[in-house]
């Protein structure tokens, strides 16, 4: 028999939900005797996950992947937001998304796509009315290139934003889609990492992932640049 484990609710706020599991029983003791009378499953958390969505051929290893100036590194960044946000007693007062590429040499192009994961609704306008959005396409953004999301869940002055973010997100998966482009201060033979944090309160969910630590190798040869690239761009 096959036996569907999923998480429930609880009057508590959780960061992480445990993945849900399947379990085929009865199972067999190591010596195939018999079958186990007490079964111990650990579950996996769910909290964060990211990947480059366009990983070329050009790869030596597997996990560096070389690319030109010019060429976008496309990714995407599945995170659970919590359930229970505004329930009493809830801790959670903020949220914070940010992405930060590890070394200059990569223009932000566009803004973030965010839906909730199966949905086509676009919640990037939703998330900059309910709090603040920065990113490395502004004057005075001083980092790598990336962006920042920050949300104070005790704003009133955006009472009806916020409740009308969490009505969309509270509980759910978002799947937030970014292109980072090549630009010309690349340097050659250069390693290029991502990190998507997301921070809600003063909790983090311990889960900065970056894509097996370097995602990206540029190479010697340019191609062509559109003209729009910011010089300052990292």
């Amino acid at each position: 028999n096959l036996y569907l484990f999923e998480e429930g609710n609880s009057d508590r706020t959780d960061i992480l939900r445990s993945v849900p599991m399947i379990v085929g029983m009865p199972v067999r003791n190591a010596a195939n005797t018999g079958f186990l009378k007490t079964i111990k499953i650990y579950p996996k958390n769910t909290g964060l996950e990211k990947e480059l969505t366009n990983p070329n051929e050009n790869t030596t290893d597997g996990k560096v992947y070389n690319y030109e100036v010019g060429q976008n590194l496309e990714y995407e960044t599945n995170l659970v937001i919590p359930h229970g946000i505004r329930n009493a007693g809830s801790k959670i007062t903020s949220i914070n998304l940010t992405d930060m590429m590890s070394a200059v040499g990569t223009t932000l192009d566009g803004v973030p796509s965010i839906t909730v994961e199966g949905e086509d609704e676009e919640l990037h306008d939703l998330f900059v009315a309910a709090g603040t959005y920065t990113d490395s396409n502004d004057d005075d953004w001083e980092n790598h290139a990336g962006f920042k999301y920050e949300i104070d869940l005790e704003n009133g002055s955006k009472e009806s934003e916020i409740i009308a973010l969490l009505n969309e997100i509270e509980g759910k998966a978002l799947s937030i889609k970014y292109t980072m482009k090549i630009n010309k201060h690349a340097v050659p033979n250069q390693e290029i990492g991502n990190t998507f944090t997301g921070t809600f309160s003063n909790q983090s969910l311990d889960l900065i992932l970056k894509h097996f630590s370097i995602s990206s190798k540029i190479k010697f040869r340019r191609i062509d640049q559109t003209a729009g690239d910011k010089a300052s761009a990292g």
